[in-house]
């Protein structure tokens, strides 16, 4: 639907403003003639962004959860003597817990714009720009969260290394986070880059016109 409004609105720049509002044999004018072709393709688009804001909310409330939790319990306990953690000293502590804070901050963003798309009385002006950069800004903010996720976890697994005797073990601990980590990026690129293209040529009509 983006694309479609693009070029409409491209070819009503470049035509004369005179010829804009003639109408067809069917008395339509060119305005209404879209409105009328594109009114199903402007139905699958608003259930289409509702169904994904709905995913990244599920996801995100989940995520959200989990950190919120994991802010507040600190990996290996208090010390019963003098009431600080016992990692205290361990290197992987502070970035440990700065990883949980990004990714709960970047959950809680997501749930919002999410949120936000999902509740708006959807307009058709609303495809044209204010929905894909609600799109690009829920993705961004979905895959920095799933990163700071998964990256938390291999911090987790440093803090409090599991008592393993078989080395290949961990090996496969390891390999599991990287398809993780791969997996984030491929759905985050496939999801993301028609947006990103859309707006790109966006941006670029808007300074060639200016110009």
């Amino acid at each position: 639907m983006p694309s479609e409004m693009f070029w409409f609105k491209r070819i009503r720049q470049i035509s004369p403003r005179q010829i804009y509002h003639l109408e067809n044999a069917k008395s339509q004018t060119p305005q209404e003639l879209f409105d009328k072709t594109h009114y199903d393709l402007l139905q699958k688009s608003e259930k289409w962004v509702k169904e994904n804001a709905g995913v990244y909310m599920v996801i995100s409330t989940l995520i959200a959860s989990l950190m919120f939790t994991a802010a507040f319990t600190v990996p290996g306990g208090f010390n019963s003597d003098t009431g600080l953690p016992v990692l205290i000293h361990n290197k992987y502590l502070l970035p440990y817990f700065r990883l949980v804070s990004l990714s709960l901050f970047f959950s809680l963003a997501t749930l919002a714009t999410s949120l936000y798309t999902h509740c708006i009385h959807f307009q058709q002006e609303d495809f044209y720009f204010s929905l894909p950069l609600k799109i690009f800004l829920s993705s961004s903010n979905l895959f920095c969260c799933v990163i700071s996720t998964v990256l938390a976890y291999g911090n987790a697994r440093r803090l409090q290394p599991l008592p393993v005797t078989n080395i290949y073990v961990h090996y496969v601990f390891e390999a599991i986070r990287f398809f993780a980590l791969l997996l984030a990026l491929l759905v985050y690129v496939d999801v993301i880059l028609p947006v990103c293209r859309f707006l790109k040529k966006l941006l670029f009509h808007s300074l060639s016109s200016h110009n």
